[in-house]
């Protein structure tokens, strides 16, 4: 983990919400009562200026204990961070598990006031130290991010459903396949991915071929995803003594990236393709 585990701390996107609230609703009453009391010339024997001032102080003094200003200071420097994610998650896709892990370790202290980025980089983290080998680390990262309400946003769906599968992975990783077949039940198209590990490791490979047919004929699955499928498929269908031809033929137009064949859940089926 990271030199301060506090940072794989994720805060709840609900209280998050309302301690955000409850400052602008805090902020709001101190200018507005601030503007009434420096009218006035004298309260209880001090000018309304001076009460005014104190108003605003306390205000600003709220503001920071609430994190406003540590959340200003980091919007600003949103460009940035989305910068940094992207060759934080680079790194990853290439097989620089080291750099990545270092990428991510940044981002968690530098991002983190926005609760919804410092969730994705959580997970990410988390992600890396599975690919390091330390499965159950990345486990409860992935868990407390999910958990955490932030990646169910509408903007972060898609990342909720990424997120899914990797914890699914991870438990058919540490052996827990009931829990990960529960996960993974009656998967959407973006989750198919997940139910098919867990019958591959199942060795259940009419659904596994079943899931495959399912989402290569939908041009709406993702088409990152196809290669993983069609890996699988093709194992399944040699275990099967039945034809894996057209899935070798995807994965000749569209090979297998690095995260693919070093996933410790799946890579002992993505063998390559047969001469």
């Amino acid at each position: 983990m990271t030199q301060d585990d506090s940072f794989l701390t994720v805060v709840n996107a609900k209280d998050d919400q309302r301690t955000r609230t409850r400052a602008v609703v805090v902020i709001g009453a101190c200018i507005a009562g601030a503007m009434i009391l420096v009218r006035q010339p004298m309260l209880f024997g001090l000018p309304g200026y001076l009460w005014s001032t104190s108003l605003l102080l306390g205000g600003v003094v709220f503001a920071y204990q609430s994190g406003l200003f540590v959340r200003t200071h980091t919007l600003l420097r949103l460009a940035s961070i989305r910068r940094d994610g992207l060759l934080a998650t680079q790194k990853l896709n290439v097989g620089d598990f080291a750099g990545a892990r270092e990428a991510f370790a940044l981002l968690l202290v530098s991002a983190r006031s926005l609760g919804a980025f410092h969730a994705v980089h959580v997970l990410m983290f988390g992600v890396t130290r599975f690919f390091e080998g330390e499965t159950k680390e990345g486990l409860t990262l992935v868990s407390r991010a999910i958990a955490s309400g932030w990646l169910d946003l509408r903007h972060t769906r898609a990342v909720r459903e990424a997120a899914e599968t990797w914890r699914v992975m991870m438990l058919l990783d540490l052996g827990e396949v009931e829990e990960a077949r529960r996960r993974s039940e009656k998967p959407r198209d973006s989750l198919i991915t997940g139910a098919m590990a867990v019958e591959a490791t199942s060795g259940n490979w009419d659904a596994v071929l079943a899931y495959a047919e399912k989402a290569l004929a939908n041009p709406e699955f993702p088409k990152a995803g196809r290669p993983t499928v069609a890996g699988l498929a093709r194992f399944a269908a040699k275990q099967k003594g039945v034809s894996a031809k057209d899935y070798e033929r995807i994965l000749k137009d569209e090979p297998l990236g690095v995260l693919a064949l070093k996933n410790p859940a799946l890579k002992r089926f993505l063998v390559g393709p047969s001469p």
